[in-house]
């Protein structure tokens, strides 16, 4: 979707012929609003979906592009952006329905949309802000959400070549890490950011979250040039831009409604003090256990296993099949990571078994059944998918 963007003066009028806006905010950020909109652009088209929720829209600053472009936008923030009069009108003029929350950390905070309501959620520079385990959000997005659906989400990169990663003057003060004392006592709670991420930490929180989630497109952005930057140091980010950038833009896919959220948050120990627990504690319920098999042409599987961590416990698997593809019937259990991927020797073109075992560290355990995948009938995708149960 090709798209000719305003310029801020005449994207500012539009907010000014309805009662004025923040221009501080929108000067700071229009910018990287209309770079994030020619990204997603990059990979979607209306065709997809046009039911879009704006997460944290603040002033309607990024709702209007997408209105503007025939979404159906329902803008979404806390009560005193979403009840001020001139968003109100601007809402009304562009067909923008207006939610106001209170607590995302409430599960029901979403409860008045029906499931699969959304086909995309923007989640713009909003989770380096939360003060909260978000497990409940996002079981709530989750659910109204539609399958095949995306979540966009950008955020400050940790390791910025500004940011606080390179403050070498903090740990030669040994003034700690983390938001500096004087910031947490004089700014207020949301204006923090309590938590930035790296690309990689931004793949692995969705991909705990749930193994529905596939992490489509995950880079660093400068949504914000340095006009005034060395000259040494813009070679040195050429040379390392992989990961030196200011920001970090990523498109989650929610591929199926399968496995939902699987994260359950708790008080539980942590890895080296549950180690401790004697093996013969009763339990307090039952393992579950999920498992999800791809096959791709001709001998690389690739698996998904849960809903435990690794620090929480150990997986083994059984197969039929030895390392060079042929049939073994005194196969041995062997352990495996959460997630991990194999590439057999020759081609794998009969059916086999394979059995996972999980074991945790109070040593309680469960098995799957005898899971037989078939590697000849490919998807459309061109690889074969087993999920248990």
């Amino acid at each position: 979707m090709q798209k000719q963007y305003l310029s801020y003066a005449d994207y500012l009028h539009l907010f000014q012929q309805h009662g004025g806006t923040d221009q501080g905010y929108l000067y700071g950020h229009y910018q990287r609003f209309c770079q994030t909109q020619k990204l997603f652009y990059e990979n979607w088209s209306l065709g997809q979906g046009n039911r879009l929720l704006d997460v944290g829209a603040h002033w309607l600053h990024q709702a209007i592009l997408y209105a503007q472009d025939g979404f159906r936008v329902t803008a979404a923030d806390f009560p005193v952006t979403m009840t001020d009069a001139s968003v109100k009108r601007l809402a009304a003029a562009y067909q923008i329905e207006l939610f106001a929350y209170n607590d995302l950390s409430n599960p029901h905070e979403f409860s008045q949309f029906p499931d699969n309501t959304f086909d995309v959620i923007l989640f713009t520079e909003i989770i380096e802000h939360l003060t909260f385990n978000p497990v409940a959000m996002w079981k709530g997005l989750y659910r109204i959400l539609s399958p095949q659906g995306r979540i966009i989400v950008t955020t400050p990169n940790y390791y910025f070549y500004k940011g606080r990663a390179w403050v070498l003057k903090r740990l030669f003060s040994r003034m700690g890490g983390g938001l500096p004392v004087h910031e947490i006592l004089n700014i207020n709670t949301y204006g923090h950011h309590w938590k930035e991420f790296s690309a990689r930490e931004i793949k692995s929180y969705f991909t705990l979250l749930s193994p529905d989630f596939q992490v489509t497109r995950l880079q660093y952005v400068d949504f914000y040039p340095q006009t005034n930057r060395h000259s040494r140091i813009s070679k040195l980010e050429n040379l390392l831009s992989i990961f030196l950038m200011q920001n970090i833009y990523a498109e989650m896919t929610l591929t199926a409604k399968d496995k939902g959220i699987t994260i359950d948050p708790s008080w539980s120990p942590p890895a080296e003090v549950a180690a401790a627990i004697p093996a013969n504690t009763p339990a307090v319920n039952e393992l579950e256990l999920f498992v999800k098999l791809t096959f791709t042409p001709p001998g690389t599987i690739s698996w998904q296993l849960g809903p435990y961590l690794e620090h929480q416990g150990q997986y083994w698997v059984w197969s039929s099949i030895q390392a060079d593809g042929q049939p073994n019937e005194s196969s041995t259990l062997v352990t495996v990571s959460p997630q991990g991927k194999h590439v057999f020797a020759q081609t794998l073109s009969r059916p086999f078994s394979v059995i996972i075992k999980y074991k945790s560290l109070e040593g309680r355990e469960v098995s799957s059944p005898s899971l037989v995948l078939d590697p000849t009938p490919v998807n459309i995708h061109g690889v074969v998918e087993l999920n248990w149960p």
